[in-house]
C-alpha cells in the first residue's frame, strides 16, 4: 500500500514538473510595472531663499500673470524671476518697515501693504512704501490683513480690535464696527467678506459677512469656530476661499497647517504630509495654482507652489 502511494507521488510531481516547464516564459510583471506611475505631487518648492539670499520671505502676493512677489525682511519687495530660474529681481526697496505681514495688487498696478500699524502702504515699482491711508483718512486701529476685490478697485482691511475697512483707490475709507475681536485675515469674494478673527475668549473663528457694497455689510454670521473644532491652541494666519465656496485655513501650527472647511461645515486636514512647517502668507495666482510663505522651526524659510486643484472664488 505504501509503494502505491509512494509511485502515486513520484507520478504527481512528474506531471507537475512538465507543466511547469512547458509554460510560457512569459515572466510575471513585477509589482512597479502594474502600479500605475505616481503624478506630480501638487505641492513643491518655488523659490529657496535659504539658498539663494539671505532674506526671510514674509507676505506674498501675485499678479494676473503668476509672477510671485514677497516681502523680504529687511530687504523690501522682491519678484521672484522664472527666468533664469531661481532668481530675484527687486521691485522695490525697503523703508520704514522690516517686512510687511500682508501684501495685495490694485488695479492701478502698485502693491498695497499692511504691518500691523495705524496705516495702509502704497508701493510703487522702484519706489519706497508710501502711507495710503492713515488716521488722517479714517483708519481707527492696527492693520493686520489687507486683501482687494476681484475688481482690484476696493480694498478690504481689518483692524486689530474688529474693525473692518473698505477703501478706493481715491482714498474714500468706509468703516464697519464689530465686536469679533482681533483680526487676522480678511478675504472678499464677489457676495461674501470671510474674516478670521480671535475674540476676547481667545476664540479663533472665521466669520461670514454678505457684501450689499463697498460701504454697506451685511449681519455677521459665524462660519467656523476654528478653536472648538480644530484647536484651541492655534492661531490662524491666513484663509482662502475656492469657487465652490471650499474655505482654506492656514495656521501657526505644524499638526493643522492646512484645514479645508466646505460649505457644509465639515473639515479635514489638507495636503496632509507634503507642507513641512507652518504656513505665513498665502495667494491664489492664476487657474489652480496658489504660492504660500512657510516658516520652519520658529523661522520662515520659503516660497512654495501648490495645486489647489480649482480656482479661486470669484
Amino acid at each position: 500500500m505504501k509503494k502505491i502511494i509512494y509511485t502515486a507521488f513520484l507520478s504527481f510531481l512528474l506531471i507537475a514538473s512538465l507543466t511547469f516547464f512547458s509554460c510560457d516564459d512569459e515572466v510575471t510583471p513585477s509589482l512597479y510595472e502594474t502600479l500605475p506611475p505616481v503624478g506630480e505631487l501638487p505641492v513643491k518648492m518655488f523659490f529657496n531663499f535659504d539658498e539663494n539670499i539671505h532674506g526671510l520671505p514674509y507676505a506674498i502676493t501675485c499678479q494676473n500673470t503668476d509672477e510671485v512677489y514677497v516681502s523680504v525682511g529687511g530687504l523690501g519687495i522682491k519678484k521672484i524671476l522664472k527666468t533664469p530660474k531661481d532668481s530675484l529681481a527687486s521691485y522695490a526697496p525697503k523703508g520704514g518697515e522690516t517686512f510687511f505681514n500682508s501684501l495685495t495688487f490694485g488695479s492701478d498696478g502698485n502693491i498695497y501693504a499692511a504691518r500691523r500699524v495705524r496705516g495702509i502702504f502704497q508701493i510703487a515699482e522702484n519706489t519706497s512704501p508710501a502711507a495710503f491711508v492713515a488716521s488722517a483718512q479714517g483708519l481707527e486701529d492696527n492693520i493686520n490683513d489687507v486683501e482687494f476685490d476681484n475688481s482690484k478697485n476696493i480694498l478690504w482691511a481689518g483692524g486689530n480690535t474688529g474693525i473692518i475697512y473698505s477703501v478706493s483707490l481715491s482714498k474714500t475709507v468706509n468703516r464697519f464696527y464689530s465686536s469679533i475681536g482681533n483680526i487676522s485675515a480678511i478675504k472678499p469674494t464677489q457676495n461674501n467678506l470671510y474674516v478670521a478673527a480671535r475674540d476676547t475668549s481667545n476664540k479663533e473663528i472665521i466669520w461670514r459677512f454678505p457684501i450689499i457694497s463697498a460701504d454697506s455689510l451685511g449681519d455677521a454670521e459665524m462660519f467656523f469656530n476654528f478653536s472648538n473644532s480644530v484647536d484651541s491652541l492655534a492661531r490662524i494666519n491666513d484663509i482662502a476661499v475656492a469657487e465652490d465656496g471650499e474655505v482654506f485655513v492656514f495656521t501657526d501650527t505644524e499638526k493643522y497647517n492646512v484645514i479645508s472647511v466646505n460649505s457644509d461645515k465639515s473639515f479635514r486636514k489638507a495636503f496632509y504630509g507634503l507642507i513641512t512647517g507652518k504656513v505665513y502668507s498665502f495667494t491664489w495666482g492664476t487657474d489652480n495654482f496658489a504660492y504660500f510663505s512657510n516658516v520652519i522651526g520658529e523661522k520662515n524659510s520659503d516660497v512654495w507652489k501648490i495645486n489647489m486643484g480649482k480656482n479661486r472664488a470669484p
